[in-house]
């Protein structure tokens, strides 16, 4: 297997009544240290989430977590944004 030169991403994604955090820590922990894990993203529910968290804290990898907001009108609520100061990653799409 060819080792990537640059850390990766990783997305956790397991049920929420996983648990087993040896495993999940074992094979979390060999792909940090033959590649490296620049991100580690899962979706804050208890069971395998929570455990890719607590690995993510400990070993100092930035965890990521998605956050939905809900308006009326996404392009003027995008737009106001702006208008406010404030930036924009990406862009209201459909």
């Amino acid at each position: 297997m060819e080792v990537s030169e640059k850390p990766i991403k990783v997305l956790v994604c397991g049920g929420r009544n996983f648990n087993d955090a040896l495993t999940l820590g074992s094979w979390l922990g060999g792909i940090h240290k033959q590649q490296g894990i620049s991100l580690l993203i899962e979706g804050g529910a208890p069971g395998a989430d929570f455990m890719a968290r607590k690995f993510a804290e400990w070993q100092g990898i930035p965890p990521h977590w998605i956050t939905y907001f809900v308006v009326a009108d996404c392009d003027a609520s995008a737009k106001q944004v702006t208008e406010l100061g404030g930036q924009l990653k990406h862009g209201p799409f459909d």
